[in-house]
């Protein structure tokens, strides 16, 4: 597999706690590689770090082999970076339709906010906007809820429709942090499907989650974390065996 996306000893201090400390991590296109660690490991400060919302203390970001590092967020994204967050983060009272041409700002060439007040040279745009909205709202099941307040959602469909925003942007690389969050064991059957064909439909896919079913079930490889260090790198079942991820999960045995 080719080289997507290389982090280079990132560290991210807040004052005197180290978050991250000297991170090397890889991801190679087309595969989904999860990423796991105890409470406080630092894996969504990775993600923050990695999308712009954090500059790295130290370190480098080398995307498509270019330098991103400390490029801001919108940068990142145009770039082709996407991601969600553990927190979902729908604008609630807007539909869900709408929810997706805001996930379009780096596709369409008029401002989202020209297409939302009518301006008569966003109308065609808006057009294209709409029906490649829909396109992906069907792909992703969600066509039958286009026009639903987002806010009005169930959960498990909210999850789905910030994945699919993050995805209409046409990143080459999606970040999900703990898509499985506060889902029902049979949901979380259904999530692990979806983040394949999501992968399955061109993006490469990092995942960061909790659920250790879910990331052995669909990773080709998967990072751990502890502590803000990386601390083993390999197939799942390379990392199910390593003593030092044990340890980290279960705490050291008593001698």
């Amino acid at each position: 597999m080719a080289e997507l996306l290389r982090a280079e000893k990132l560290s991210r201090h807040f004052g005197g706690v180290k978050a991250l400390t000297n991170v090397n991590l890889t991801v190679n296109e087309g595969e989904i590689l999860g990423v796991i660690g105890p409470n406080g490991a630092g894996k969504s400060t990775l993600f923050n770090v990695l999308t712009g919302f954090y500059k790295p203390s130290d370190g480098k970001i080398h995307y498509k082999n270019r330098d991103i590092t400390g490029r801001p967020v919108f940068e990142t994204a145009k770039s082709g970076i996407t991601r969600t967050f553990q927190n979902i983060r729908l604008f609630d009272q807007v539909s869900v339709l709408q929810n997706m041409l805001v996930g379009m700002h780096t596709q369409l060439r008029p401002k989202f906010t020209e297409i939302l007040f009518k301006k008569p040279d966003a109308i065609p745009e808006e057009i294209r906007g709409r029906k490649d909205a829909e396109e992906v709202l069907d792909s992703f099941g969600l066509l039958d809820v286009a026009h639903i307040t987002a806010g009005n959602l169930p959960y498990g469909k909210k999850r789905r429709l910030e994945i699919a925003r993050a995805f209409i942007s046409k990143p080459s690389l999606l970040l999900l942090d703990e898509p499985s969050a506060g889902m029902n064991p049979s949901e979380t059957v259904e999530m692990m499907k979806f983040i394949k064909d999501i992968r399955d439909k061109g993006p490469t896919v990092v995942v960061i989650e909790h659920n250790m079913k879910l990331i052995m079930g669909i990773s080709d490889r998967v990072a751990v974390l502890n502590f803000g260090e990386k601390i083993a790198d390999g197939t799942p079942a390379e990392v199910q065996a390593n003593h030092e991820v044990i340890e980290a999960y279960l705490g050291k045995e008593e001698e």
